[in-house]
């Protein structure tokens, strides 16, 4: 009897300590894209019992959302905006805000000054700083970095951005990336980043691919996700039209030193990082005019962009003729090599969170949490909200308060 009140005492434990990060559970939402004839504003909330609560609005319907990159690892989001002019981002009021959440949710905004430029921005793994690679008409290429400190602003060393962190792509088919394209050495296997012309200049990550893994040419790949527990690379694909195709992951395990890769759906993979877990959705931009499951659900929005708008980031294809994602959303752990999908029977669908073992993702309106089951499956997925806000929600974190 005694071994069993023990039990129940446990699990009511975990049941409240579960319902309590799902109150401390904030979203943002926005919508880096050029593709549109006007802004929306980008807000930060606070989910609550099946509601949102607003906490701030980041950026308004006059600015320019360039950007929005969030790091668990950190408790940091860091939201970049202008008043640039739409597709050509040479414009002007460049800010960067930050959200620090590792005690409570605290905001700062920092001024960038450049003259008719633009610029990218990266979390530095290695010190408390953000870089900058930066470009104006009049300077050229330049680089900064940000003291997370002090927010000062100083030179930054362009070997510095080997320790740049990379959290992947977003869902939703938005513009909002963190990535970096570098090039491989056919030689060698090392890894360049061409934030500079000269070849012999350009900065080279510490992991160089071992030979299984190098590429027979000098190529061009994505380096999605760059965390403190695993380093990813794009691999080869397969187009495979009318199918899905295939694409390869090619991975670091920081933990051990070593290197590996796991073949998923689709040409390509879209991936985003949380910790050890690779997330993302299947997607195969070489089938066009195939009907997108749950599109029948996509209403125009005054708040915010339809998904059938943000589909029109491929309109090489023709009015009404998108690429195909059939609704299905992949987890892969780095450190165990287990693998499984989740099918939502809708296109629009993202993984926007995984913190211990829970996942918090989104189809179209609707926000779901579940648990990772001993690490091979989710459990039942709950229903948090569905809500008109949910389609511009794009990002989220676990705060304190």
């Amino acid at each position: 009897m005694k071994k069993t009140l023990i039990l129940y005492t446990v699990l009511f434990i975990s049941f409240c300590a579960k319902a309590q990060d799902i109150k401390n559970l904030y979203f943002i939402s926005g919508h880096p894209y050029d593709n549109t004839d006007e802004e929306f504003a980008s807000y930060l909330w606070r989910y609550s019992e099946s509601s949102l609560d607003t906490i701030s609005l980041l950026s308004s319907k006059d600015d320019f959302l360039e950007n929005v990159k969030v790091y668990p690892e950190q408790n940091l989001a860091v939201i970049h905006k202008s008043n640039s002019i739409r597709k050509k981002h040479l414009g002007h009021n460049h800010r960067l805000l930050f959200i620090d959440y590792q005690d409570s949710v605290r905001f700062s905004e920092v001024p960038i000054k450049i003259e008719e430029g633009k610029f990218e921005y990266y979390l530095s793994l290695t010190e408390e700083s953000l870089l900058l690679d930066m470009f104006s008409n009049k300077k050229g290429s330049y680089f900064n970095k940000v003291d997370l400190e002090n927010l000062n602003i100083k030179e930054a060393d362009i070997k510095d951005f080997i320790h740049a962190k990379l959290t992947g792509i977003p869902g939703g088919m938005i513009d909002g990336k963190d990535y970096f394209l570098v090039y491989s050495n056919e030689q060698n296997g090392n890894l360049e980043i061409p934030l500079v012309g000269d070849r012999d200049e350009r900065p080279r990550f510490s992991y160089a691919l071992p030979e299984q893994y190098q590429f027979k040419s000098y190529q061009r790949h994505v380096i999605p996700i760059n965390n403190s527990k695993i380093f990813v690379l794009h691999g080869k694909y397969e187009k495979a039209s009318p199918k899905l195709g295939s694409s390869e992951i090619i991975y670091l395990n920081k933990e051990n030193n070593s290197w590996n890769k796991v073949t998923i759906q689709g040409n390509m993979q879209k991936p985003r990082g949380f910790g050890e877990w690779i997330s993302g959705y299947v997607f195969n931009d070489h089938i066009a005019g195939k009907n997108l499951p749950g599109a029948e659900k996509w209403t125009y929005r005054e708040s915010g962009l339809s998904p059938k708008e943000r589909w029109d980031y491929y309109p090489e294809y023709g009015e009404g003729n998108y690429p195909y994602a059939p609704g299905i959303l992949y987890f892969y752990n780095a450190y165990t090599k287990e693998y499984f999908e989740l099918e939502t029977n809708q296109a629009d669908s993202e993984v926007i969170l995984i913190k211990d073992n829970t996942v918090i993702y989104r189809t179209y309106d609707e926000l779901y949490a579940a648990e990772i089951i001993k690490g091979q499956k989710l459990g039942k997925s709950k229903l948090l909200l569905k809500d008109d806000r949910v389609p511009d929600i794009h990002w989220a974190f676990f705060g304190v308060k």
